[in-house]
């Protein structure tokens, strides 16, 4: 059965993505104009798959002890969210899930979860003044949030970070080596997709056994319950290239066909259990693409309700139509990292 529902979110458009820059795991670069409309359309997305899920007896089951939302029949969509703690995928976390008050930020280091560190790498987009979300619309359990986690971080890309995409290894490296100092240290910190895909899948198969004890924390699951809506729904918000790595390798998914992974895309993945392991240390799990792969349908619709004049407008419909062209192969850290990986076997 379906116990675990994970929904990936690749993060919006960054400066560094408009200026054909590698950004890697630089967690300076913020989300530009059009990666904020990106993150704030799949918010739109995700609370519309919410109403649906509601109205269709399938919404995240509520807790029960003294649990306001569960009296009253309100179930977040979400179990748990989780980001990479690298600026532009937390910007994209926060704008998608209608922004994060500080006073629940506090709460994140006293919920269990795969990495429990506070994130660090940028403030939040939202002041302690800011409203908070409506609770009913809410997407997340009202006393938790966001949970960042190093795993889900973009590729190590060594000396190509920080440099246009158009510069080859051989010459990233001999200008590092030029440069000298953190530079030329740079240049060895270089992941492979099998060191990204491990990172991934230690990071999932956490994540798979901590959602079987909650299930089975749950008296209304009995820990053994068959109901496909029993499921928990997570959000998974990375980057373009651990992303096509985690479903490629990670989690054995034949996905050749998409290509590029799209900024502001959405896929589902169903989590299926296989076998427990006696000593509750493991889980053994099937993956499956669910109802939606590297969709993008939510971004054309924001556009389409845009006014034709809007800058936003333009500059989304201009980008789009660039991605697609590329034929989505081109011109992002994904296609770096993966690149180098068939094309070298030296650091990959």
């Amino acid at each position: 059965r379906v116990f675990l529902r994970l929904v990936l979110l690749r993060h919006g458009q960054t400066t560094a993505n408009a200026s054909g820059i590698v950004q890697g795991q630089q967690s300076h670069w913020p989300l530009d104009i059009v990666g904020r409309a990106q993150a704030t359309a799949a918010g739109a997305r995700l609370r519309s798959l919410a109403s649906d899920a509601m109205e269709n007896g399938a919404g995240t089951a509520p807790e029960r002890s003294g649990d306001k939302a569960g009296e009253e029949g309100s179930r977040p969509y979400f179990w748990r969210a989780y980001s990479s703690d690298l600026r532009r995928a937390f910007e994209t976390a926060e704008l998608a899930l209608g922004g994060v008050p500080s006073d629940r930020r506090k709460n994140r280091s006293t919920q269990p979860g795969p990495c429990e560190g506070e994130h660090s790498l940028l403030p939040s987009l939202h002041g302690p003044d800011s409203p908070r979300p409506n609770d009913e619309n809410s997407l997340l359990p009202e006393m938790d949030s966001i949970r960042s986690d190093p795993r889900l971080r973009e590729f190590a890309l060594g000396a190509r970070e920080g440099r246009l995409i158009s510069l080859s290894w051989s010459k990233a490296e001999a200008l590092a080596n030029q440069e000298g100092g953190e530079a030329a240290a740079q240049i060895s910190h270089v992941e492979s997709p099998a060191q990204v895909a491990d990172r991934a899948a230690a990071f999932l198969s956490e994540l798979a056994l901590e959602a079987q004890r909650e299930l089975c924390r749950r008296d209304e699951m009995k820990c053994k319950a068959s109901k496909d809506d029993d499921s928990l729904r997570v959000l998974l918000v990375s980057h373009g290239g651990c992303l096509h790595t985690m479903m490629e390798r990670s989690m054995e998914l034949s996905i050749a066909s998409i290509g590029k992974i799209l900024n502001g895309s959405i896929t589902e993945v169903e989590v299926r259990l296989s076998s427990h392991v006696s000593d509750g240390r493991k889980c053994a799990v099937s993956y499956a693409v669910g109802s939606f792969l590297n969709s993008t349908e939510h971004l054309e619709t924001a556009l389409q309700e845009r006014a034709a004049s809007s800058l936003v407008s333009r500059i989304c419909r201009t980008t789009q139509a660039t991605e697609l062209d590329r034929g989505g192969s081109h011109g992002d850290d994904a296609s770096v990292a993966l690149g180098k990986a068939s094309t070298s076997s030296s650091k990959c």
